[in-house]
């Protein structure tokens, strides 16, 4: 599944989330914020839409089948086309990361959530990243 932005040509924000339900969720909130963004389900659509968009916000799950997160992020900076200083990388997850883990999936301005935080929280947060390039 991936949701395409209302405006192609200005996806500032990625989503991937393999949980059906939590997608449609996130995707809504977003929605609702009026976020223009794209959606994916999995961690190949994910890197497709940075490496087409250069988001400002990538929401990244980190445990998917296939492409992992932490693939998704090797890709990313593998790829100089992609990697972005000036991105939020907020990974998503509910994982106990480790201290190693952390600094695997960092890349630009990287941001750890757990998956308790409620959606409502998710879309205030990326409003903030957006309008003051900070969280």
């Amino acid at each position: 599944m991936t949701k395409t932005c209302k405006n192609p040509g200005n996806c500032e924000v990625v989503l991937v989330e393999d949980d059906k339900l939590l997608n449609a969720v996130l995707s809504m909130q977003l929605e609702c914020a009026g976020i223009n963004f794209c959606a994916a389900s999995n961690g190949l659509q994910a890197l497709a839409l940075v490496r087409s968009h250069r988001p400002r916000v990538f929401i990244l799950d980190v445990s998917m089948d296939g492409l992992s997160g932490f693939g998704v992020v090797d890709a990313i900076k593998k790829d100089p086309s992609c990697a972005s200083d000036t991105m939020h990388l907020i990974v998503y997850t509910s994982q106990d990361l480790t201290t190693e883990e952390r600094k695997r999936l960092s890349v630009g301005k990287t941001h750890f959530l757990t998956k308790t935080i409620g959606t409502d929280d998710m879309s205030a947060i990326v409003s903030r990243a957006l309008k003051e390039g900070q969280l």
